[in-house]
């Protein structure tokens, strides 16, 4: 037999939406736990709230193409221009000019980008636009340069 001062489950469904196992406050749907809930969800609304995807929290009215709620995508494009921001920090042009006269357009933090890394060494900065008269270069394995003239 059930006594009237028995206290009652916490209705408050967990994020894997079970119910929670604690017992709620005397006269209260919910336990300590989630008594910071009672003003903010009814328990009409319980059945409709959807977790945020990143924080995990409870959020009533979320668009239906939205998994995140607003302070997770606020706090989102702030990170987003952070790292942007870091990407290009320390970096400045490749110093490679192709034989268009177009500078590469890869960053770096040493001379050369990751692909014309192979001439770092063997030609400095200044030597480039002296190579677009050449026909023909051909870099070997050994790293030796032969110049044909056609």
């Amino acid at each position: 037999m059930m006594n009237s001062c028995e206290e009652e489950k916490c209705k408050w469904k967990r994020a894997d939406k079970t119910q929670c196992i604690y017992k709620a406050i005397l006269n209260k749907n919910y336990c300590k736990l989630h008594k910071k809930f009672e003003n903010m969800y009814t328990l009409e609304e319980l059945p409709d709230l959807q977790r945020c995807s990143r924080c995990k929290k409870p959020v009533k009215n979320l668009p239906i193409k939205q998994t995140k709620c607003n302070n997770c995508l606020s706090q989102q494009k702030k990170n987003k221009i952070v790292l942007r921001k870091k990407r290009t920090e320390n970096k400045k042009k490749c110093l490679w000019i192709n034989q268009k006269g177009v500078q590469c357009p890869w960053n770096t933090s040493i001379k050369y980008c990751k692909r014309h890394s192979k001439y770092n060494g063997i030609f400095e900065p200044d030597d480039i636009p002296n190579l677009k008269n050449a026909v023909v270069v051909k870099i070997y394995s050994n790293l030796k340069i032969q110049k044909k003239h056609v």
